[in-house]
């Protein structure tokens, strides 16, 4: 018997959640078709509504927690960055923020290369704060993201 293909992204995101509900090992392969299905439908691929926002970020976070589970955080770094545009809230963006530098903390990278990517989220996560209007948050990613460019060989990092 044929599976059943979805019509549209609610769909996609209702049969992986069963899926990943049934059997938890293929969380991740069911949350990647759900992506594969977004990148695939010319409709959702150009739809920027709250709904498919939603369930693509929704899909993304569980195939990068899946990824994290399995210790692939490199790969779950890069699911992450396809993630972090997606919500509108700034608490959502902001928890991304978080989830990506936890998932870095963990990633195999020379310290460069990690700096540098750290430097990229601390920029996000400082448009996050400033559009939520938390001056403490600015703050403490500035600070973040200087020790970083310290890292990186940038100007002296001042307390």
């Amino acid at each position: 018997m044929a599976e059943n293909l979805p019509q549209n992204i609610v769909e996609a995101y209702a049969a992986a959640s069963r899926a990943a509900a049934y059997n938890p090992e293929l969380k991740e392969e069911a949350f990647e078709k759900v992506a594969a299905f977004c990148e695939n439908n010319a409709q959702c691929l150009i739809e920027n509504s709250l709904k498919r926002n939603v369930l693509l970020f929704w899909a993304y976070s569980n195939m990068a927690e899946a990824m994290m589970e399995d210790g692939r955080f490199d790969q779950a770094f890069e699911v992450w960055q396809k993630a972090r545009d997606l919500p509108e809230e700034n608490e959502a963006k902001i928890n991304t923020g978080f989830k990506m530098l936890e998932t870095l903390e963990r990633c195999r990278l020379s310290i460069p290369q990690k700096a540098a990517k750290i430097t990229e989220v601390c920029r996000y996560m400082r448009k996050a704060y400033s559009d939520a209007g938390d001056a403490d948050g600015i703050r403490k990613m500035e600070h973040l993201q200087a020790a970083a460019e310290y890292l990186l060989g940038g100007p002296k990092h001042k307390n």
